[in-house]
């Protein structure tokens, strides 16, 4: 391979890779070419350099993002503005939205096929088409990543502002939807300033010309009918903005993760909670955000009309609406705050519950689900009282909002007739209309647009905390000497920055001083320095974890590493794949890299697509790495062979099935160097043996090979040894030299032949390796399809129902806000609220039309009635109740407010908690097949949607259903005739609901479901970066989140339209209800009151906004209670794992720790074959039992089954003679101890974690540390036992996360204690002082040992031997090796030969 060319080497040193990687390729790299199909460009690479530092191109084969392209870049747009565009060829499976004409853009008529098609017979996901290329993602992050990385050169990481580059992303269209929105707000106007008033004075006069009248009639029709018509315009036109920028944030973001060198688990709450919410809000935000400019402009040509309508002090009602603004902006801002405290609360929990779903075994075995309750309590406590804060507020300012408008034109017409003025049916209504509708809407649109973008900022800050992390290229060069692999020289490391929630704002338990408090030392000051390095600040200080490094190894040669716990030995591995910081020295890497962790990264898919990992399939390579890795036997158990799918992480398999899955990756993907990080420790004797011959010293023969291992019998081959302790290399040579050294290596050595030499005394000094593995032969494709069959998939479809929701769904939703009759006093205070504003618009008709109350006036000598209100000798009577009705309004907003939010409260918090409860106690089969992420997006997706936004939609339909039932009531009192149209219109309104109902609900059923594979794929990109960016497989990761996404913005996209197609189409019946009331007042003239006349006009045009709106909101409701569906669905359908009825026992039992297992039968379902068969066998009161057997042979099955993880088939499990599965599963699990396979620590401190329950002393804390060599650790950290630390074992190495399960079993005190190669990340020397521990500690227990180190249990009462799920052996371990026919005999030898 070439070296890179200079240009690219200083490409790879900026702070930010390059974001429009078609742009900033060289000629040689990249050519254009045009597709005559579809007229985009297609990407052809060619075999030019690319930067190492830069992300791995993901190129769609249409619509790359060219920049600088002039007015050419508009073309496509300006072709949307013709009226009707001739079809072009279709593409049945892209959506046509391109390919639309103006009417048909405006109307939505090109969903309507699809709209059609859900009635008929539903939508499934193979009915959605293809998304837009406009709307991809690949597309729209080219444009937003290159304007970003402009805003980061201009004014540095300190200045940038992501929302201002998010600004000249949307700029353009933000401006055209100003204009169009501004063109709807004229033409909103001249309805009610013109058309309407002037149709009220024709209705005064008695002399007024009916032709005039049709011609006002009609022209206040065709008014209304084009502010429809802009107004639709300008949502659909924001739609498609809204998709494209948040694609190209969440894409944005993506990639900068891909881009990270780590990644901190504690930052997935956040990172879920963009994806799920922010993302959300920053879509709202450019949906409602531009209506904001509505307020100053109906402010000013509101007081304009008031001026030309009424008199001057009739602006007083003008001086309320300025004085809401003020206030509403308050309530927001205040909401915005709580929200941002909401959010951080919501991330806690978020979080917590990924650890939970992550390590559910580890928290059942724990018998932890009540501890674990109790903290995701108080953390929801927390977000609900946030929550229950910002909904006052919100519920009151959207309460209030809509009655501003009715009280301002309360005070402008009571001031205008205090003044001595009179007032006209033509002046009040058409100034009510303007007030209720004009001014109303805008106020509601100022109140979505200032939440929208106050929660979008929040969303868009906390995106550009993580992009601004500090990418540090590692410059590594090749080593001036050829013939070396890796070449390292006085070279010191640190970890390099990751995206950590620790300075968010408020974040932590009370204060951010809190957190401080909790953090060790080199955590403050990595954060710290990552803070000074964002400001500019470079010379910060950096604690550095390996120092002083001088290592080498030469191509094709195989290189040892070990050392004790925590001395740096994965750190190393780290620090060649490119994974941490250089402080300073030399780094030289010559070669590609294959990578295993030590804790074994498992994707959801086939296991045969787990070894391929995206490289095309080679039958002969591939079948000689199953048998490498002895991988043979397993396919043989697996009910579809290599094609059985595998759970996510690895779920349904053993933790040695995992390692060799990885290895067997690391084999096929054929690289240069390989760095093994401990891969022997999970597996058996035999088959290490196995992969030992066959895999290192057979398929690596040639390749250069890192391998951190601690058997010394393996470490005797390599052709040097680096031994660790504190970050720093204080040996090395051959194993040889070092044993002549006789320090510290040595001394390892000695501590595992002493372990070893006594049950190997006995034994020949033969081979005896068992290799039952068999070469691979080629398969064909009609053998993997019958494998496929036979294999039935484990991961179960989301549930998602069909049809109409049930009722059943709304009655428990009602249930939980507290039952039947608070709905019906919720009901009431809403009928009092709305019928408050609608008794005052009565009123004030009544009192026009009652005029001057039969006053008469001498005019030129003749009695005249007067119509001057001020006449009216009931004056002050009609003043007092219209003024009055101001309190009432206002006593019944606080009122409404009030009530609803504690209800709505009260039911998310009782389905959470339930959801919660029913999650936690599911069986094991339940998270085995169904992915986190699916479980995630329903507590963090779904439950923001009952928190938040199903309560404000609830609201709305409840409010605008009694303002709709009111204003049909008062025009069919009025105008008795329209109930002859009303019948027609309502039968064609029932036609269209229908048709929509069924097609919107199933887009969004489709649009959870296709967001919880986008979950999935982000939590196992988290989890498994290191192996992904080792791999160099960014690429594939991106372009896989791609498509998933683009899925799921198409269904999305669909919904939103569909809701408009909806809208526009009941907008224009209620154009047609205005239209026809309007003509009802000239056909009827003189036979109706001018002032009910009024207010039946006023009350129509008010239905033309409120009729589609609370269409909308019906359905929309109906789209929330899908989140309430989905969360029933969870609570009803998952089953709670052990018996309904259960015993608990004594409070001292169990006093012996006897274990009888009896013809015990088990399988995992119940498709798969017994992973226990008839095993039968009896442990003593204080026995210590060592388990061995291959990989997969039923050890852990062991464990699953006296755990009841798993339920048995038949058989009996009895401790101290009382049969468990009569016991409480919370009691039994408490009662025995396990220290798992794969260490688990959860986000905390080192005292949370060891005492969960709180019950123990520092004293005791102390004592359990020292017994397992783990108390100088603790002393070494600032804040020792408070030390905080990070989810999923971050910030300690996995030796040590054993070591501290090891403590809490000691802390715990069981009588019954299983270790599940508990030592197996321990160093020899550690772990035989840990043995010492456990002797000593554990002698009054029973302990049963599952090793695969032999040396592990050459010490216990008896060995058991396992195979095949059945006990092939049980005796004593000096009887098993006097026998040369038994299997642990052989093993032994094995390991002799070794």
């Amino acid at each position: 391979m070439p070296e890179m060319p200079d240009a690219a080497e200083a490409q790879a040193s900026s702070f930010i890779s390059s974001p429009n990687m078609a742009k900033d390729l060289s000629p040689e790299i990249v050519n254009y070419e045009a597709d005559p199909e579809d007229g985009f460009l297609d990407v052809d690479l060619g075999d030019g350099y690319l930067p190492p530092q830069s992300p791995r191109i993901y190129i769609r084969s249409s619509a790359p993002y060219i920049a600088d392209q002039g007015m050419e870049r508009y073309n496509q747009a300006l072709r949307s503005l013709i009226p009707v565009r001739r079809k072009a060829t279709e593409k049945k499976d892209t959506i046509q939205v391109d390919q639309a004409g103006l009417l048909s853009f405006v109307f939505s008529s090109w969903i309507s096929k699809l709209m059609y098609k859900a009635h008929r017979k539903g939508l499934v996901s193979g009915d959605i088409p293809r998304g837009s290329p406009l709307d991809s993602c690949d597309y729209n992050v080219q444009r937003l990543e290159m304007l970003w990385q402009e805003e980061i050169r201009k004014f540095g990481p300190s200045g940038a502002s992501l929302p201002r580059a998010v600004w000249r992303f949307v700029k353009t269209r933000v401006i055209v939807d100003w204009l169009i929105f501004t063109i709807s707000s004229i033409l909103g106007f001249l309805t009610p300033m013109i058309f309407m008033r002037k149709l009220l004075e024709f209705s005064e006069d008695s002399n007024s010309n009916t032709e005039t009248g049709l011609i006002l009639a009609f022209s206040l029709g065709l008014c209304e009918f084009l502010r429809l018509i802009f107004f639709t315009w300008r949502f659909v036109l924001s739609f498609r903005t809204a998709v494209r920028l948040r694609v190209a944030c969440l894409a944005l973001m993506y990639k900068k993760i891909l881009r990270l060198n780590s990644f901190d688990e504690n930052s997935m709450g956040q990172l879920l909670n963009i994806f799920a919410n922010d993302s959300q809000r920053i879509f709202d935000m450019i949906v409602f955000g531009p209506m904001i400019i509505g307020g100053p402009m109906v402010l000013i040509t509101g007081v304009a009309y008031v001026l030309c309508t009424l008199s001057p002090w009739a602006l007083s009602g003008i001086l309320v609406f300025i004085a809401f603004y003020p206030v509403q902006y308050f309530i927001s801002w205040l909401c915005s705050k709580l929200r941002r405290k909401t959010v951080q609360a919501a991330d806690q929990r978020i979080n917590l519950m990924n650890e939970i779903l992550t390590h559910i075994k580890t928290v059942k075995m724990n018998a932890w689900e009540g501890d674990l309750k109790d903290e995701i309590d108080c953390i929801r406590s927390k977000e609900q009282g946030y929550i229950q804060k910002t909904s006052y507020l919100s519920s009151f300012g959207s309460s209030l909002a809509p009655t501003v408008p009715i009280m301002s034109s309360i005070v402008s017409f009571l001031s205008h007739l205090g003044s001595g003025n009179t007032l006209s049916a033509a002046q009040a209504f058409s100034v009510q209309a303007v007030y209720s509708n004009s001014i109303r809407d805008v106020v509601r649109s100022v109140q979505m647009s200032l939440t929208a973008y106050h929660d979008a900022i929040i969303g868009l800050k906390r995106i550009q905390k993580c992009l601004l992390v500090e990418e540090i290229p590692l410059r590594i060069q090749r080593p001036i000497d050829r013939s070396q692999a890796i070449s390292i020289g006085g070279a010191s490391f640190c970890r390099s920055p990751s995206w950590h929630p620790l300075f968010s704002e408020g974040q932590g338990n009370k204060s951010g001083k809190i957190i401080k408090q909790h953090l060790r030392k080199s955590d403050l000051e990595t954060a710290t320095e990552e803070r000074e390095k964002l400001n500019g600040n470079v010379t910060c200080h950096l604690q550095p974890v390996l120092q002083g490094i001088n290592f080498s190894v030469t191509k094709g040669q195989m290189v040892g590493i070990c050392g004790p716990v925590g001395s740096g030995k994965t750190s190393l591995m780290r620090a060649i794949l490119g994974q941490m910081r250089l402080i300073d020295g030399q780094f030289a890497k010559d070669g590609s890299c294959a990578y295993v962790s030590q804790q074994a990264w498992i994707t959801n898919g086939t296991l045969r697509e787990n070894i391929l990992f995206g490289e095309p399939f080679v039958s002969t390579r591939y079948y000689t790495v199953i048998n490498s890795c002895a991988l043979n036997e397993d396919l043989n158990q697996f009910p579809g062979g290599d094609l059985t799918e595998i759970g996510e992480r690895g779920i349904n398999l053993s933790g040695g099935q995992k390692q060799r899955i990885a290895l067997a990756r690391a084999l096929y993907a054929n690289r240069d160097i390989y760095l093994l990080d401990d891969p022997l420790s999970a597996v058996d004797v035999n088959v290490a043996n196995h992969i030992f011959e066959n895999y290192f010293k057979k398929e690596l023969r040639e390749k250069t090979v890192v391998l951190v291992c601690h058997q010394v019998q393996y470490l005797h081959h390599c052709n040097e040894v680096y031994f660790l302790r504190d970050g720093c290399i204080i040996e090395r040579g051959t194993h040889e030299e070092l044993l002549k050294l006789d320090k510290e290596y040595a001394s390892m050595v000695k501590q595992v032949k002493s372990t070893t030499c006594e049950a190997s005394s006995s034994t020949p000094n033969t081979n005896a390796v068992v290799n039952n593995c068999k070469e691979g032969e080629s398969k064909d494709e009609k053998k993997d399809t019958e494998k496929r069959n036979m294999g039935e998939s484990l991961l179960v479809p989301e549930p998602s129902n069909l049809g109409s929701l049930k009722i059943d769904t709304y009655c428990q939703y009602i249930s939980a806000g507290g039952g039947y009759f608070t709905t019906f006093l919720v009901l009431c205070v809403f009928l009092a609220n709305i019928g408050s504003t609608a008794f005052s618009s009565w009123w004030l008709a009544t009192w026009i039309k009652a005029g001057g109350g039969n006053y008469t006036l001498l005019v030129n000598d003749t009695a005249v009635l007067s119509s001057n209100l001020g006449d009216n000798p009931y004056y002050e009577f009609y003043q007092t109740v219209y003024a009055s009705t101001i309190g009432l309004i206002i006593l019944t907003c606080g009122l409404r407010c009030l009530v609803f939010t504690k209800v709505t409260l009260r039911a998310s918090s009782i389905l959470h908690n339930e959801l919660f409860k029913k999650i936690s106690r599911g069986p094991m089969v339940f998270f085995e097949s169904n992915p986190i992420g699916r479980l995630q997006n329903v507590f963090s997706r779904d439950m923001d949607e009952v928190d938040s936004r199903l309560p404000g939609t609830v609201e709305n339909l409840i409010s605008n259903f009694w303002i709709l039932s009111f204003a049909i009531l008062i025009v069919c009192v009025v105008f008795p005739w329209f109930f002859v149209a009303l019948i027609p219109l309502c039968i064609v309104y029932y036609f269209m609901s229908r048709i929509f109902r069924k097609a919107i609900r199933d887009l969004k059923r489709l649009e959870n479901t296709t967001r919880s594979p986008v979950f999935s794929n982000l939590l196992e990109t988290a989890q498994g970066l290191n192996t992904i960016r080792a791999f160099n497989k960014e690429g594939e990761y991106i372009q896989r989140f791609f498509q998933l996404f683009d899925e799921n913005t198409t269904c999305n996209y669909l919904w939103n339209v569909g809701m408009r197609w909806l809208a526009v189409r009941i907008n224009l019946l209620a154009v047609l209800t205005l239209s026809i009331v309007a003509f009802l007042v000239v056909i009827l003239h003189g036979h109706v009151a001018p002032a009910m006349a009024g207010l039946a006009l006023s009350y129509s045009w008010h239905m033309s906004g409120i009729l589609q709106y609370t269409t909308r909101l019906f359905s929309e409701t109906e789209v929330r209670f899908i989140s309430v569906e989905r969360i029933l669905t969870y609570i009803e359908n998952v089953l709670t794992e052990g018996k309904p009825t259960c015993s608990k026992p004594l409070p001292s039992w169990p006093a012996q720790g006897r274990i009888s297992f009896e013809n015990v039968n088990m399988n995992y379902r119940n498709n798969l074959p017994n992973s226990l068969c008839n095993v039968s066998f009896n442990v003593l009161p204080g026995e210590k039992i060592g388990i061995v057997g291959r990989t997969g042979s039923g050890k852990s099955s062991l464990t699953v089954a006296l755990f009841r993880l798993v339920e048995i088939n038949s058989g009996h499990i009895k401790l101290d003679g009382v049969d468990i599965a009569d016991i409480n599963l919370t009691v039994l699990r408490d009662k025995i101890s396990i220290i798992p396979q794969d260490p688990v620590v959860f986000s905390g401190t080192i005292r949370s974690n060891l005492d969960r329950k709180k019950n123990r002393n520092d004293m005791e804390l102390w004592d359990a540390l020292e017994k397992t060599k783990l108390a100088d650790k603790i002393r070494s950290l600032p804040l020792k036992l408070d030390t905080a630390v990070k989810g999923g074992s971050s910030g300690l190495s996995d030796g040590e996360c054993q070591l501290l399960c090891l403590t809490r079993a000691l802390l715990k005190s069981s009588k019954v204690i299983v270790f599940d190669e508990a030592t197996a990340s321990i160093d020899p020397e550690t772990e035989a002082a840990v043995q010492s521990t456990i002797w000593e500690e554990f002698n009054m227990s029973t302990v049963l040992i599952i090793a695969h180190r032999l040396s592990t249990i050459t010490n216990c009462d008896r060995v058991l031997v396992m195979d095949a799920g059945k006990v092939i052996e049980f005796e004593e371990p000096q009887k098993l090796l006097e026998n040369t026919n038994s299997l642990f005999f052989k093993m032994m030898a094995s390991l002799k030969t070794q």
